[in-house]
C-alpha cells in the first residue's frame, strides 16, 4: 500500500508541475495549489478519522482511500481547468490520508509495544521505494506520451489494486489505552481530556513544531524539478534525482526508526531537521549535478522526518496513555503546514522569477524550529510523569 499509493499516487505528482503549468498556460503558484488543496482536505479528514474508524473499521477506510485515489487521477486526466484539478485533489487529499500515515500509526501502536520505529521505518520505505522506482518511469511516460496520458494509467493502477489491498488489511486489536479498567478492580483513574492537553506549554509549543515541519520541508518535494529545470538541468536528470531522493528516503526512514530505537527521538529528529537546513542551503547553491545528488541526499534524510518521525514524536511529547488524542491533531497540524508552505514558497516564484530568497527564508526558520523542538522534548518528560494516570486502590 505505502509501496504504490504513496510512491506512485503522491509522491511523483511534483512531476506534473512543469507539463501542466506549460500545456495549459498556468502559473506555478495557481497549479501548486492542488497540493494545498491536498493538504487542507487531509486536515479535515485527519480530524474526522478517529470518529469513522471506530464505527466503520480500518478496511473501510483503506478501501475508500484506494478508491478514492483512483478517481483523483481520474479527474486529473480528464481536467481541462484548474477547478477540475482542484477536485480530483480534493479526492486524493482524503485517499492520502486513509492509505498513510495515521492508518500505518494506528496499526503499529496497537499491534506493537516494541521497536516502533523500525516498523514504522520499514512500513514508510516502501514509499519512497516507490517514489524512487515510479519517478523515472511516470518521467518517460509523461515525456513520450503527455501528463494526462500518465494520469489514466495511474488511475487504472489505483483500481485494480483497490480490492487485493483492501483484503490485506486486517483489523487492529484495541489498543489498552482506549479501554475501560474494570471497577471490579477498585482502580481509580484521572486523564487530562484532549481540550486540557492543549493547554500544556509543552504541546503548544510539539503543535507549533509539526505545523512547521510540515511548512519548511514538505514544499521542497514539489518545488525541486522545477527549480532544477530554472537551473538549467534537463527534465530527464530532474526526475533522476527525484527518483534518488525517494531511494534515500526509503533508507532514511529505516535507518531513523533504528537510531530512534537505539538511542532517543532528539537524536533521530536532530538528524531530520539538521539534514533540512543543508538541503536549503544545497538548492540555493545547486549549479552542478555533484551539488544535486549532494541534496538528494540530503533531502532523502529530511523528508523522512514527516512519516517515520511524526508519530514517534507525537508519542515521545504526549506518552502512550495521550497518543490518540494528539496523533490526529499532529498531523492535521502537518498538513496545514504544508498546504501553507507550498503556495508560499510559488508565490515567491512568481513575485521574485526564482526559490532563492525563499530558499534562504526557509533555511533560517528550519535553524529556529530545530532550537524549539530540541527544547519541546527536553521538557516533555516532565509533562508526561505529571499528565499520566493516577492509580490509586478504592
Amino acid at each position: 500500500m505505502s509501496f504504490i499509493y504513496l510512491g506512485l499516487g503522491n509522491i511523483t505528482q511534483n512531476l506534473y508541475v512543469v507539463p501542466v503549468t506549460e500545456y495549459f498556460g498556468f502559473a506555478r503558484s495557481e497549479y501548486s495549489f492542488i497540493f494545498s488543496i491536498i493538504a487542507i482536505v487531509g486536515i479535515v479528514a485527519n480530524l474526522s478519522y478517529d470518529k469513522i474508524y471506530k464505527s466503520m473499521g480500518i478496511r473501510f477506510m483503506v478501501g475508500s482511500g484506494t478508491l478514492l485515489f483512483a478517481a483523483g487521477y481520474f479527474i486529473y486526466y480528464k481536467a481541462s481547468s484548474l477547478p477540475a484539478f482542484y477536485l480530483g485533489a480534493s479526492f486524493l487529499g482524503i485517499g492520502l490520508v486513509y492509505t498513510s500515515t495515521l492508518t500505518f500509526s494506528m496499526l503499529i501502536n496497537s499491534w506493537f509495544t516494541e521497536n516502533k520505529g523500525l516498523i514504522l521505518g520499514l512500513i514508510f520505505a516502501g514509499s519512497g521505494l516507490g517514489g524512487a522506482v515510479f519517478s523515472p518511469v511516470v518521467a518517460k511516460i509523461i515525456t513520450n506520451y503527455g501528463y494526462n496520458r500518465s494520469y489514466l494509467i495511474g488511475s487504472i493502477i489505483f483500481l485494480i489494486l483497490s480490492i487485493p489491498v483492501t483484503l490485506m488489511v486486517k483489523e487492529p486489536t484495541v489498543p489498552i489505552t482506549d479501554m475501560e479498567i474494570s471497577k471490579s478492580d477498585n482502580i481509580l483513574t484521572t486523564k487530562k481530556t484532549t481540550g486540557e492537553l492543549l493547554k500544556e506549554p509543552c504541546i503548544i509549543a510539539a503543535l507549533f513544531c509539526l505545523f512547521m515541519f510540515g511548512f519548511l520541508i514538505a514544499p521542497f518535494l514539489h518545488i525541486t524539478p522545477a527549480h532544477m529545470t530554472d537551473r538549467n538541468f534537463d527534465y530527464i536528470f530532474a526526475s533522476e534525482v527525484s527518483g534518488v531522493i525517494m531511494l534515500i528516503l526509503a533508507f532514511a526512514k529505516v535507518f531513523l526508526g533504528v537510531v530512534n530505537d537505539r538511542f532517543n527521538i532528539k537524536v533521530s529528529m536532530s538528524i531530520g531537521l539538521i539534514t533540512f537546513i543543508i538541503s536549503s542551503i544545497l538548492l540555493f547553491f545547486m549549479t552542478n549535478k555533484l551539488i544535486a545528488w549532494l541534496y538528494a541526499i540530503s533531502y532523502g534524510f529530511a523528508l523522512a522526518t514527516l512519516s517515520v518521525l511524526i508519530p514517534l514524536f507525537v508519542l515521545a511529547v504526549s506518552g502512550e496513555e495521550y497518543f490518540s488524542n494528539l496523533i490526529g491533531i499532529s498531523v492535521s497540524l502537518m498538513s496545514a503546514g504544508a498546504a501553507a508552505g507550498t503556495p508560499a514558497m510559488s508565490l515567491s516564484y512568481d513575485f521574485t522569477g526564482s526559490y532563492d530568497l525563499v530558499l534562504i527564508v526557509f533555511a533560517v526558520l528550519g535553524t529556529i524550529t530545530y532550537v524549539i523542538t530540541m527544547k519541546t522534548i527536553k521538557k516533555s518528560s516532565e509533562l508526561i510523569n505529571n499528565s499520566s494516570l493516577v492509580l490509586s486502590e478504592d
